[in-house]
């Protein structure tokens, strides 16, 4: 007897547009996430880490397939405080989402 694998494209699609347990997970993740941030963000007046947030930005990726959230700091010299020199913080940032520290 042999048996054939049939893929469950739509129960797949279900699970990552609207399943609340990976809903949760992704969130938890991205909570970290901002926690990672915040605490490695440059404290002169703490307003940017303070500034940390998570959005949950409906359905996205490539194909517009699975749920997305996005780690958020929003004051307005985030990118200049972040970015120039600092690929260490968007690595470690980057590390806990995917990692789930």
């Amino acid at each position: 007897m042999s048996w054939k694998y049939t893929p469950d494209h739509a129960g797949v699609a279900a699970y990552l547009t609207s399943d609340p347990s990976l809903h949760a997970l992704l969130y938890a993740r991205a909570q970290s996430a901002v926690g990672v941030g915040a605490a490695l963000a440059p404290h002169r007046t703490g307003r940017l880490a303070r500034s940390g947030h998570v959005e949950y930005d409906g359905i996205g990726g490539f194909h517009h397939d699975r749920m997305q959230f996005s780690v958020v700091f929003d004051v307005p010299y985030a990118a200049a405080a972040t970015f120039p020199g600092h690929r260490a913080y968007l690595e470690a940032v980057k590390a806990a989402i995917e990692g789930g520290v």
